[in-house]
């Protein structure tokens, strides 16, 4: 007698079961693999913004106190002088505060996409991203140089940047153009009006936390706190500027320190903690204090990670990271 044995088979429902697992594990898998990945490039970030520091400060000392000139300026050559009275973000004028403001932070900082709106990382430009100059987290605004600017600067030997050319933004490394510093020009600096420009001034030394020297704009007639309650009122911030400026240099291809056997920097570092197409390079920051607070030596303060943060913001965001 030959005795028949049947095989159990697996149900739809049971097949179904069987995908939605792999489904929900491999989900699980590739989340926590990316938030690995964010967190080891926030981590390297991180460790380069204190490399460079430390690099900054040995060329300093091993070239007769200047620093390395032809940093990025972070903007478009297309903006190179223009002002005009509309917008939100002022450009800063040495005593007046007040002169004018920019028509639009994305023609300093950010061209737009081509003419067809495409939203393909391809092709967005090198400019900085928008966490930088836009929203709660901005860090970044523009001031108009100044006489005393350039001297400043210039005794540092600092005395050209380079623009991004906006012909030449949409494919591949961008290519610049040689600006000479000079007085009515624009350059980068902090903006100590959010509360990441204020955590800024404060890791770079001036306290903008006293609320009565420095108020906020807290809430409206009605009693509700404004999206922005904790920024610094516009009178405010003219205040904090008094207190000394900060000067924000993008650490491209052209910077003399590229390539300096004393410093050590082969190569312009990158960071990955932001996406294809946007500026990946670190910005150092020079800090150009008030005579009136006797802090007359301008001199490096520190380097800003692709996003505009400094070292506390970066450890912050690395910490955020689970």
């Amino acid at each position: 007698m030959t005795l028949r044995t049947t095989r159990r088979r697996f149900t739809l429902v049971e097949l179904l079961i069987v995908i939605a697992l792999i489904a929900v594990v491999s989900g699980m898998v590739v989340g926590l693999f990316g938030s690995a990945v964010d967190k080891s490039a926030a981590t390297a970030s991180m460790a380069t913004q204190k490399q460079l520091v430390n690099q900054f400060n040995s060329y300093q000392q091993l070239h007769g106190n200047t620093l390395p000139d032809d940093f990025d300026s972070l903007m478009a050559e297309t903006v190179t002088g223009t002002y005009d009275t509309v917008g939100t973000y002022s450009v800063i004028g040495e005593g007046t505060f007040d002169i004018n403001v920019a028509a639009d932070p994305t023609l300093f900082f950010r061209q737009l996409v081509p003419p067809s709106a495409t939203t393909n990382e391809q092709y967005i430009n090198r400019g900085v991203h928008l966490d930088g100059y836009t929203g709660a987290n901005r860090t970044l605004t523009v001031k108009q140089l100044s006489d005393d600017d350039v001297r400043v600067l210039a005794n540092l030997g600092i005395t050209t940047l380079y623009d991004l050319r906006e012909r030449d933004l949409f494919y591949g490394e961008p290519s610049t153009t040689a600006r000479a510093i000079a007085s009515g020009g624009p350059i980068a600096i902090v903006d100590p009006q959010t509360v990441a420009g204020q955590r800024l001034y404060h890791d770079f030394g001036i306290d903008l936390s006293n609320q009565t020297d420095f108020p906020r704009k807290g809430t409206d007639d009605a009693g509700t706190p404004w999206d922005d309650s904790e920024e610094l009122t516009d009178a405010a911030r003219v205040l904090a500027f008094q207190q000394g400026f900060f000067y924000v240099l993008g650490v491209g291809v052209n910077s003399e320190i590229v390539g300096d056997q004393l410093a050590g920097v082969q190569e312009p570092p990158t960071s990955a903690v932001v996406s294809q197409g946007f500026y990946n390079y670190f910005s150092l920051v020079i800090k150009k204090g008030a005579a009136s607070r006797g802090d007359r030596n301008p001199g490096i303060a520190g380097v800003l990670d692709p996003r505009g943060r400094g070292a506390s913001a970066a450890r912050q965001a690395v910490n955020a990271i689970q």
